[in-house]
């Protein structure tokens, strides 16, 4: 898990980055999460663009 801080950091040099925020997942569910792995699953799939 990273931080809104050291997010936005990597955020601004990171073209392709993206941020999810989640609520009450913790470490383990969050890798079980249908938001999460949809998300994941779109990122990867998506054609880079930087």
């Amino acid at each position: 898990m990273v931080g809104f801080e050291e997010s936005d950091a990597i955020l601004a040099h990171v073209p392709t980055a993206r941020r999810l925020a989640t609520s009450g997942l913790g470490h383990r569910a969050v890798t079980r999460d249908a938001e999460v792995i949809a998300a994941a699953v779109r990122f990867i799939q998506a054609p880079e663009t930087a």
